[in-house]
């Protein structure tokens, strides 16, 4: 129960949650539609709460989202050979704070990666050992997730796809230097993350979003494009957003490219159980929760002091992601 090799994420895993943390190439925004005439910021208009609430306006239908989903990853190994892998999965999302995404091949799940209001997760599904690892928002800065190399929590996947609606204030609002696109910045969380979002004059829709390190600098960037209609149940209006996205991080040339069809609100197809870590542990069979909130392997222990809980399925999440759990990395849910 207490094997080393269980401490970190493993095959594919390991491989996407690199990509999303470290994850471009950072796109050009003074070449964008060369060929045609610009349409330029008027600078009359160049105001936050205008741009802001015209965004707000393209998303706003966008609360829930259900699409399939291709995933590409790209990435440089250990050795420094550039190395690729593809998957095909269900991305599933209810702002603000309920995601899913899993990830497979030939209708198995490898991956799960998702988050409720008070909790984020992965469940690895590839080893013999099913695992899964968890902790909670309001700790994700000091826990044991960005030891791993994850520096953007699943919360943040729907700020990165720009379906995300803007604080209506507060914001600080730029042109780019060719006055085709017009940027808007926000701090995203209580701990001050800033993320800059930019938007075609034009259109008004996002192409690229940009999350700050502390330094100040853009970190993660997603570009956004090929724009489609989202299919809302029981209404004659549609909603659009981009069916391909590009996660990347220039520093380690590290990108996920996520290619979306099918896209829908899902009202039919959507359920709860996608977004409630008890039940996908029932359902996963998963043997081992470890909590990324409790402080690492004590040095000669032999002991996970992250572990997870014991017991039922559900006592295990409630316990061993809010940092109750049993610290012996007991099986969750009877599983072997």
């Amino acid at each position: 129960m207490n094997n080393p090799r269980l401490l970190a994420p493993r095959g594919l895993l390991a491989i996407i949650l690199t990509v999303l943390a470290a994850a471009l190439a950072a796109c050009n925004r003074n070449g964008r539609d060369a060929d045609l005439p610009p349409v330029l910021v008027d600078p009359a208009t160049l105001r936050y709460d205008l741009w802001a609430a015209r965004h707000n306006a393209g998303v706003a239908e966008l609360r829930q989202v259900w699409a399939n989903a291709v995933v590409r990853l790209r990435w440089t190994d250990a050795d420094g050979r550039q190395r690729s892998e593809q998957g095909e999965g269900r991305l599933q999302i209810q702002q603000p704070d309920r995601v899913a995404l899993n990830i497979g091949k030939v209708g198995e799940t490898f991956v799960w990666i998702g988050c409720d209001p008070q909790r984020y997760w992965w469940i690895d599904l590839t080893g013999d050992q099913r695992v899964a690892f968890a902790g909670r928002h309001g700790l994700y800065q000091q826990s044991r997730a960005r030891s791993y190399g994850v520096v953007v929590p699943p919360v943040e996947l729907t700020g990165l796809l720009g379906i995300r609606e803007l604080p209506q204030s507060g914001g600080a609002i730029q042109a780019s230097n060719d006055g085709r696109l017009v940027g808007l910045t926000t701090s995203i969380d209580r701990r001050g993350t800033r993320q800059r979002t930019w938007l075609d004059a034009a259109s008004g829709r996002c192409v690229q979003v940009e999350l700050f390190n502390p330094r100040g600098e853009p970190d993660i960037v997603a570009s956004l494009e090929d724009y489609d209609t989202v299919a809302l149940t029981g209404r004659g209006e549609t909603a659009q957003m981009a069916k391909r996205v590009r996660i990347a991080h220039a520093a380690s040339g590290s990108l996920i490219t996520l290619d979306l069809s099918d896209l829908q609100d899902g009202v039919r197809r959507m359920s709860p159980d996608a977004f409630s870590l008890p039940a996908l542990l029932n359902q996963m069979n998963v043997g081992l929760l470890y909590d990324l909130d409790l402080p690492a392997r004590v040095p000669n222990s032999g002991v996970d002091s992250g572990a997870g809980a014991s017991g039922g399925a559900s006592g295990g999440a409630s316990g061993g992601a809010s940092g109750g759990g049993a610290a012996d990395g007991r099986s969750v849910g009877g599983a072997p």
